[in-house]
């Protein structure tokens, strides 16, 4: 058996021919993780996100989109728009080419924490770590043409930098704040990713008998001032967010069930082998090493986020934390370390259930049926009637996706929109943004255009007020309740264009 020191003194368990089958079998995973990813991001359609995020960045220079993005057109700095702008004026405009870097990004997240792994715990813990980054619920924000998986990316290399602590050169403190500060401009809840590793590091010293190292503090905290570059879009995101936050049907409402969700998310079928390392790790004596430590403060990212949606925003999605699942990856090499002599085996054995477990492998967001239903649907009117909905869900979908797009109708009923205004609000800006967008008040519409038809789609549509407003007001047959339905309807008389009554 040969084996070799660890920088950080520690001796890797195992052998090299587990450790070479741990290396081979996260290759094949790696294979296996790329073709899926690659096919299901060539072939889904874009979801509301992403289309905010591609018309965003299909306006013509970075003045635009500064522009947009002030006036509500998403929520987010201008840095991953200006990026997806750049690949589009080079002409990469296909599904896949505009999620390709998110694909590589969730990779890049991987080697990197595998790379933490490997100093504190050895070879296969390490493949191991890096493995589960590929097979959690980071896998549904690979596949998708937003900021969060290059957000996580960043996170965890700058992590793998500052965990050398002993080589913590001017150079090396230079890029972990240049990486905090991409992460922030990618989106704004990665500040607090940033204070999580100073955080990290306060608890280190602490657990370490040692000081604070101020150097890093203060890296972190230039890292953080980044976000005054961003401040104009962020001050207009917040003043157009609590037009939505205060209704009583907001999505993102922080609550308990969201925390839970998020964990759920993004251990998904890792729950079975985390329990069976917890309880066979019992009778061992605990790992108490700056690896376990990392992994509790990182896995620990969803509380925080959590914590600060409660007090702070207001506003919580399970996708502001997902660098949780950096730190489950290093629990994982942390509890497989802690087994000694058996590490490496167990390692290798649970790589192999990862790959065998890819069937199962959620694409998230977009690999919901409910778009393809209502797109195909949409897909299948053959004549010239207009489409209305009042969903802003399944507006942006099917304005984006399908070829019969140009045929549907965004209608904004009169009065305070009900349940969650969210979607409403944002076809709503759009529309100030982009005035050829097909979005009319319904009074408007229904005095000139006797016969239409209404999409709607109760589970999985959205917010959507449209079907209540129009009875009484026009002749259709009420719609399903439990799945996407386009009815022909026919208007009654002209109704009174303030009042909305006939």
């Amino acid at each position: 058996m040969r084996s070799e020191a660890l920088p950080h003194g520690r001796t890797p368990v195992g052998n090299s021919t587990l450790d070479h089958a741990a290396v081979l079998l996260f290759a094949l995973l790696s294979v296996v993780y790329f073709a899926q990813a690659g096919f299901t991001a060539a072939q889904a359609p874009f979801w509301m996100d992403e289309i905010l995020t591609l018309w965003t960045a299909r306006l013509p220079d970075v003045a635009s989109i500064w522009s947009a993005l002030v006036h509500g057109a998403e929520f987010t700095p201008a840095l991953y728009d200006c990026f997806i702008h750049v690949l589009q004026q080079i002409g990469i405009n296909s599904a896949f080419g505009l999620r390709l870097p998110s694909i590589v990004a969730i990779y890049v997240a991987a080697v990197a924490t595998g790379a933490i792994a490997y100093r504190h715990a050895g070879v296969a813990p390490a493949a191991l770590a890096a493995g589960v980054v590929l097979s959690s619920g980071l896998f549904g924000y690979a596949v998708q043409a937003r900021p969060y998986a290059m957000v996580t990316a960043a996170f965890a290399c700058a992590l793998a930098l500052y965990d050398q602590r002993q080589h913590l050169s001017n150079r090396r403190l230079a890029a972990i704040a240049s990486l905090l500060a991409l992460a922030i401009g990618l989106h704004f809840y990665a500040l607090l990713l940033a204070l999580g590793l100073g955080l990290l590091e306060l608890l280190r010293a602490g657990k370490e008998g040692r000081a604070p190292s101020w150097r890093v503090l203060g890296a972190i905290a230039l890292s953080g001032c980044s976000i005054l570059l961003w401040l104009p879009i962020l001050i207009a995101a917040s003043a157009y967010s609590h037009g939505d936050v205060s209704a009583p049907g907001y999505y993102a409402r922080p609550v308990l069930s969201g925390l839970f969700s998020t964990y759920a998310m993004l251990l998904g079928p890792l729950i079975v082998p985390l329990v069976g390392l917890f309880v066979a790790t019992m009778s061992s004596p605990r790992e108490k090493g700056e690896m376990r430590v990392t992994a509790l403060v990182i896995g620990a990212a969803p509380l925080g986020v959590f914590l600060f949606a409660l007090l702070v925003s207001h506003s919580y999605a399970e996708r502001y934390a997902l660098a949780g699942g950096i730190g489950i990856a290093l629990l994982f090499a942390s509890l497989v370390q802690q087994l000694g002599k058996q590490a490496a085996t167990v390692s290798v054995v649970l790589i192999a259930l990862l790959i065998l477990a890819t069937p199962w492998r959620s694409a998230g967001e977009v690999g919901k049926g409910d778009r393809l239903e209502a797109l195909a649907l949409v897909a299948s009117v053959r004549d010239s009637l207009p489409i209305v909905t009042g969903s802003g869900l399944r507006f942006f979908e099917i304005s984006e996706n399908s070829p019969a797009g140009a045929h549907i109708t965004f209608l904004d009923t009169p009065g305070p929109p009900s349940g969650d205004p969210t979607n409403t609000h944002q076809v709503l800006r759009w529309k100030a943004i982009d005035p050829r967008l097909r979005v009319e008040s319904v009074t408007a519409f229904l005095c000139r255009t006797p016969a239409f038809y209404l999409f709607a789609q109760p589970n999985g549509g959205g917010a959507d007020a449209l079907p209540g407003w129009l009875a009484g007001r026009a002749d259709f047959a009420a719609p399903p309740a439990d799945h996407a339905s386009l009815t022909l309807a026919r208007a009654h008389r002209c109704p009174d264009r303030m009042t909305g009554k006939r």
